[in-house]
C-alpha cells in the first residue's frame, strides 16, 4: 500500500470489517471536503449473519469492544457481507440445505444485519458509509451451476444492501458497479487480488457510485 502525504496528520476514519477493510489501510480520502485518513478495524471472519443472530457472539463482542479505541470521529466506513457471499459458505450454502429462494435469505440477513448495525454505531457515528460487496470472480472457464447461482445471489445480495442501507438513512458505495461486467463477473479492473479491492480505487467510489439518501 502506498501512504500518501506521510507528513501531514489527518482527521482518521475507522473502517470496521473482516479482510477487505485493510484494502484501504491509511488511504486518503475527501469526506465532506475534508480529506480524512483511513483506520482499519479488523474484525476477523465476521459475516454480516453473525451480526444478523440475536444472540451475542465473539464478533459482536469484538465489534463493541473494538468501538469503544474507536471514537475519534462521527463518521464510520463498514464492509461486511463478502464472506457470506461465497461459493462454499453463507447464504450459498445455507439456501441449498434449507431449501430456501435467494432473496428470502439475502432480505432476512441483510435487514437484521443492518438492523444491528445501526442500533451500535448510530450512538457513536452519525455518519455511516456502507461497503458493498465485489462481482464474483471466475475461477475456471467454464461456470458450474454453484458460479451461476452465485452470481445471481451476489447481484441481489448488493441490490437488497443497497435499498436498505439508504432507506436508513445512511450511505452506501456501490462496489459491485464498480467491479461488475455486463455478465455479472468481476471486470478485474479494480481488484488488487481474486478478492480484494486495489487502494487506486477509492476515489472512485467515491466520485462514481456514492449514493446517499
Amino acid at each position: 500500500l502506498e501512504k500518501n502525504n506521510k507528513n501531514i496528520n489527518f482527521e482518521k476514519i475507522p473502517h470496521f470489517g473482516e479482510s477487505h477493510c485493510l484494502s484501504f489501510t491509511h488511504q486518503i480520502v475527501s469526506v465532506s471536503s475534508k480529506l480524512k485518513q483511513i483506520q482499519p478495524v479488523l474484525i476477523k471472519g465476521a459475516k454480516a449473519w453473525h451480526f444478523a443472530k440475536d444472540e451475542m457472539n465473539k464478533w459482536k463482542d469484538s465489534l463493541n469492544q473494538q468501538i469503544k479505541s474507536h471514537t475519534y470521529s462521527d463518521t464510520v466506513f463498514i464492509s461486511f457481507g463478502e464472506i457470506d457471499c461465497r461459493k462454499d459458505e453463507g447464504i450459498l450454502s445455507f439456501m441449498l440445505k434449507n431449501s430456501k429462494c435467494i432473496s428470502e435469505v439475502c432480505n432476512d440477513t441483510i435487514n437484521r444485519f443492518l438492523n444491528y448495525m445501526e442500533i451500535t454505531l448510530s450512538p457513536n457515528y452519525s455518519k455511516r458509509y456502507y461497503f458493498g460487496v465485489p462481482a464474483p470472480t471466475r475461477e475456471k472457464e467454464l461456470s458450474d451451476e454453484l458460479d451461476i447461482k452465485r452470481i445471481e445471489m451476489i447481484k441481489q445480495y448488493n441490490s437488497i444492501l443497497k435499498i436498505e442501507v439508504l432507506s436508513r438513512g445512511s450511505c452506501f458505495l456501490d462496489v459491485y458497479a464498480l467491479t461488475s461486467n455486463k455478465d455479472g463477473e468481476n471486470n478485474k479492473l479494480h481488484m488488487c487480488d481474486k478478492t480484494h479491492l486495489s487502494p487506486k480505487c477509492l476515489s472512485i467510489l467515491f466520485k462514481d457510485h456514492l449514493y446517499k439518501n
